[in-house]
């Protein structure tokens, strides 16, 4: 339990037996505003694929990703656009 937060580079933990089902639920809150700010979340995991992809990203405000340590990689367990 417990909330967790990303490290500034974005990367999650390595899938590794420790990790096996964790889940994370990655979610950009905002517009980036002012147009300095961080338009696009990228998301890594240390060198491991995620659903065979390097990276996701989210570029959509209130949209979310689900992810789920298999042990050994990453699954995107879905994705998702909130209002709120």
């Amino acid at each position: 339990g417990g909330r967790t937060l990303l490290d500034q580079g974005h990367r999650i933990p390595a899938a590794d037996a420790a990790n096996k089902g964790r889940i994370y639920i990655i979610k950009r809150t905002a517009a980036a505003s002012p147009a300095s700010e961080i338009s696009i979340v990228q998301i890594s995991a240390n060198g491991q694929n995620i659903s065979g992809r390097a990276t996701i990203d989210i570029d959509e405000p209130y949209f979310s990703v689900t992810l789920i340590s298999m042990g050994t990689t990453w699954e995107v367990l879905s994705r998702s656009a909130t209002n709120f």
